[in-house]
């Protein structure tokens, strides 16, 4: 009977080892579970943030000729548009193809439509429009204060104001006329350095 009753306890005790044994097992499972869980949220959320970084533009001043300087780029189709620089910026490109399309639209045998650029960074580009049967201005394209790319044509100095608006930086115009007096009378104190100063500075 003792016998019985001793085996009872031990068996007992056996199951009691056991099952203290499963808990504890099973707390340290949920527990590295949840570190496991976290480390990775954390890797997730690290990522994402690092992804979700704008790069900065590129604000150095290059040349679709290098080697060229001064030299420009004749854009007369969009497949002329190939010819740019890779690095030359994506919205610039998209606007360009617009433009140059509704110019072709007015395009005749004996007169073409043309865009010209020579010079950019990642928020201006200088060039000019024309014509193969002559005429033209000087442009610059912009990212303006809206955050979207604009135009600015101009044959004499251009409007100070014109200048702010369209975010155009002196490494792509230098002068432009203010008109302190309102008069519409251009006096030479009225030419002015670029309000915008350089892109560099940004």
């Amino acid at each position: 009977m003792k016998s019985q009753k001793g085996s009872v306890v031990i068996i007992a005790l056996v199951l009691v080892i056991i099952g203290l044994i499963g808990s504890v097992g099973y707390l340290v499972y949920e527990k590295n579970q949840k570190d496991t869980d976290t480390s990775v949220q954390q890797t997730k959320n690290a990522t994402q943030t690092s992804t979700e970084q704008p790069s900065k533009p590129n604000y150095s001043v290059r040349y679709i000729y290098p080697n060229q300087e001064g030299e420009a780029l004749t854009i007369q189709s969009e497949a002329d548009l190939n010819k740019l620089p890779a690095d030359f910026p994506a919205g610039a490109k998209e606007y360009l193809t617009k433009s140059i399309n509704d110019a072709m639209a007015d395009n005749t045998t004996d007169c073409m439509n043309t865009i010209t650029v020579d010079k950019y960074n990642d928020i201006n580009v200088a060039g000019g429009v024309g014509a193969t049967c002559g005429g033209g201005a000087a442009a610059v394209w912009s990212i303006g204060s809206d955050g979207n790319w604009t135009e600015l044509y101009y044959q004499d100095t251009p409007v100070c104001a014109d200048l702010i608006t369209k975010k155009i930086f002196n490494e792509f115009i230098e002068t432009c006329f203010d008109d302190k007096n309102a008069d519409g009378q251009a006096a030479e104190t009225e030419f002015i350095p670029n309000p915008n100063g350089s892109s560099a500075l940004l």
